[in-house]
């Protein structure tokens, strides 16, 4: 009778190639024969790390040997733990900035304020992906900016919201669908794509003031929020958008500062933190919905929107609200930011490809959503929490009301360190499972949030940016300056390793870093202090510090970039971008 061994070691290799990394991980453990076939085997190797680091091969026109291609995943690796960057670039800001900013995809833009004040009259943005030759392209819409939205892979898409005079007495917002790679030289250019580059989205009178918005693209859907803080009779309004349309999918309006963020889970389900529920919802396009709730329309909200909605329009329904843990007496959430990047591709999209720039991007299904939370009454607090995307994806499509703690899917003898440097792979990651046991609407934190969550106490870092974390991982450094840069890393595979490095020490350091592992049941948070009952925060994650302190007044965190914001001699403007890059491009 014919064996699996005996089948030729490349027919072998064809047919491992398209098993999942779990099965490749059981392998390495059944045999030599099987191990030493898997090692040797660059088309193996490169699955294995690919997967286990969770990176993708960027969208480019670069034609990389697989070897090369695993050499660059092995070098960049070993690069963020050791705070070994591949070059280093000084970006001037020469323009006055505002409050508005983003980085995605290795694109960094920064709005250009007026000399009276700071309100936003341009864009301006540089592609990182270049390297050193940076420069910066400006455009502008002839109108005030009050926020944007990127989309750089999937659709070359920028989306701003402008301000201009409507009515007598009121200020009228409108969405722009611009072509980024297109608008520059000071010239907006529509995108191609869009029948509608310009949609009226509503009037408010001025005495409602500043308004918050939030933008998110991914494939079709753009989702957009719209909050205004400083009046308690304006409600929520939150829109999706089939954007190359310009039609309105899905709509909600809800009580006045219930939201003030979102992100996408995946490419048809929205995250909503809620204020007033102290939950955080998962609102999914295409699952029978949980709940749906109604339309909230206070007395005296004097906005006027423009939209006009089809039929086929429908209220945003929740498919699960997930609570956070009760506040004591006297505190509560006034607000809480969310991100999650990269950003999902939709299933059909085909990414833009790219002539320059890295190999490998996070993969967006493999990476954090981190949310910054203020609290807390007379006085307030910054805290944080961090979870796996894949957590918050198995409680939106579980249907086991019972329960099922998984574990993982192979149990046995772990290797020695000796053994893990030789073969990184023998261990299997200690996964985080939500226990998902309830009414599918409503999941109690307890059932939760304990393993699959990691809190932090953050009022001594800068948590009024938000772009500080890209796939696992998540960049910080203290308001107290100088200040080491920590980078934190959720991913479970390079944790495992690091904790059979390690053995029984509690760090160990190369030249420039000094590596940990944060293990459960490490503290966390002051107990007692935020919420009513003493919380757990049993999520693992590897930290990296630099032994070197820098003079950033934040750190922000791309695909495969660390940028060090300085300030400049007040304080207050961007005066310089210090760039950081960790990979090799192609």
């Amino acid at each position: 009778m014919a064996q699996l061994l005996d089948c030729p070691p490349e027919l072998l290799v064809h047919i491992f190639a398209y098993l999942p990394l779990t099965a490749l991980h059981g392998l390495l453990a059944t045999s030599k024969a099987l191990n030493n076939l898997i090692s040797t085997s660059v088309l193996l190797q490169y699955i294995l790390h690919s997967q286990s680091s969770a990176h993708s091969l960027y969208p480019s026109t670069s034609t990389t040997s697989l070897i090369d291609r695993l050499k660059v995943l092995v070098d960049a690796e070993k690069r963020w733990q050791d705070w070994e960057y591949t070059s280093f670039n000084r970006l001037e800001v020469q323009h006055r900035p505002s409050g508005i900013y983003d980085l995605t995809s290795g694109i960094f833009i920064l709005g250009e304020g007026s000399t009276l004040g700071r309100v936003t009259e341009g864009l301006r943005w540089v592609d990182l992906r270049l390297g050193k030759d940076l420069v910066w392209h400006r455009f502008d819409l002839q109108t005030p900016i009050v926020d944007l939205g990127l989309n750089v892979l999937e659709w070359d898409l920028i989306a701003v919201v402008s301000m201009r005079l409507g009515n007598p007495g009121f200020c009228q917002l409108d969405l722009n669908l611009l072509q980024l790679s297109k608008s520059k030289n000071s010239v907006a250019t529509h995108h191609p794509k869009a029948k509608k580059p310009a949609i009226p989205i509503m009037q408010y009178p001025f005495e409602d003031g500043h308004c918050s918005i939030a933008i998110e693209i991914v494939g079709p859907y753009l989702a957009l929020l719209i909050v205004f803080p400083g009046n308690r009779n304006s409600p929520d309004r939150l829109w999706v958008f089939e954007w190359e349309t310009g039609s309105v999918k899905f709509t909600r309006s809800s009580q006045w500062m219930t939201y003030n963020s979102l992100a996408f889970l995946n490419e048809d389900t929205l995250i909503l933190p809620n204020l007033q529920d102290n939950a955080v919802e998962l609102c999914s396009f295409t699952q029978k919905p949980a709940w749906t709730p109604a339309t909230f329309s206070p007395p005296g909200d004097n906005g006027v929107v423009m939209l006009r909605t089809s039929p086929d329009c429908l209220p945003l329904p929740t498919s699960r609200t997930l609570r956070l843990p009760a506040t004591r007496e006297g505190m509560s959430i006034l607000r809480m930011a969310c991100r999650g990047e990269p950003n999902p591709f939709a299933t059909d999209s085909v990414p833009r490809p790219v002539k320059t720039g890295p190999l490998f991007r996070p993969a967006p299904e493999s990476s954090i959503v981190i949310f910054n939370l203020l609290v807390g009454n007379i006085q307030h607090r910054s805290i944080s929490f961090v979870v796996n995307r894949e957590s918050l994806l198995r409680l939106l499509e579980s249907d086991d009301l019972e329960g099922n703690n998984n574990t993982s899917e192979l149990e046995g003898d772990e290797p020695t360190p000796a053994e893990l440097e030789e073969n990184p792979f023998l261990t299997n990651p200690d996964y985080a499972v939500a226990d998902n046991r309830g009414p599918p609407s409503f999941v109690p934190w307890s059932r939760w949030g304990t393993r699959a969550v990691r809190w932090f106490m953050t009022d001594d870092i800068p948590t009024r940016w938000i772009t500080t974390s890209c796939g696992y991982r998540w960049a910080t450094i203290a308001e107290v300056l100088p200040s080491p840069i920590y980078i934190r890393d959720f991913n479970p595979w390079r944790i495992k390793q690091v904790k059979a490095k390690l053995g029984d020490r509690k760090t160990y350091e190369t030249e420039q870093t000094v590596v940990t592992v944060a293990r459960p049941g490490s503290p966390t948070l002051e107990e007692g202090s935020i919420f009513a009952d003493p919380v757990a925060s049993d999520l693992e994650y590897l930290e990296v510090k630099t032994k070197k302190a820098y003079n950033y007044s934040s750190v922000f965190m791309d695909e495969n970039w660390i940028l060090g914001i300085v300030l400049d001699d007040h304080g207050q403007d961007m005066k310089a971008v210090d760039i950081y890059s960790l990979s090799t491009a192609s």
